[in-house]
Order: C-alpha cells, then structure tokens, then sequence
C-alpha cells in the first residue's frame, strides 16, 4: 500500500471526528521526528496522550522510527558489481 493510500484511509477512519479534532497523520509524524516548535508538540502531544485512536499511530509511527534508525545502512549493488 504506497504513503496515498495509507492516508486516504486513515483520513477515512476518522472522517466521524468533528475537522480539526485529530492532528493530520504528517504532525504525529512531525512529533515523533520532533520537527514541531514546542507549543505545536504539546499540543499534539496532549491530544495523542487522550485520543487511542491518535495513540495507536503515534505508536506504530514510533516503532517505525526507531526501526528505521536500528536498520544497518544498506550498501550499493554497485559497489558489489565492481
């Protein structure tokens, strides 16, 4: 399923949610990164701490993060043709 289609469908799960009530999957996203400016972090942090829904998917978007970043670096098919 590519990034289009992940987010149609989680724009769809929560299409019941009055606008605004979730924070955009790209701003959990920003706060697992920790790319927001503080007062963006805590209020999305306060949200995703009372909202299960947004705590399922700041976890699945730590655990992939921190996956990422345990990964070993993968080396080119070049190099290895040479």
């Amino acid at each position: 399923m590519s990034d289009d289609e992940l987010q149609r469908a989680y724009r769809r799960a929560t299409m019941h949610a009055p606008p605004g009530a979730h924070p955009d999957p790209e701003r959990i996203a920003e706060l697992v990164r920790g790319a927001l400016r503080e007062s963006d972090r805590l209020a999305v942090l306060d949200h995703t701490m009372q909202c299960a829904q947004c705590r399922a998917e700041l976890d699945l978007l730590r655990a992939a993060n921190e996956g990422a970043r345990a990964a070993p670096p993968t080396r080119s098919l070049t190099r290895w043709a040479l």
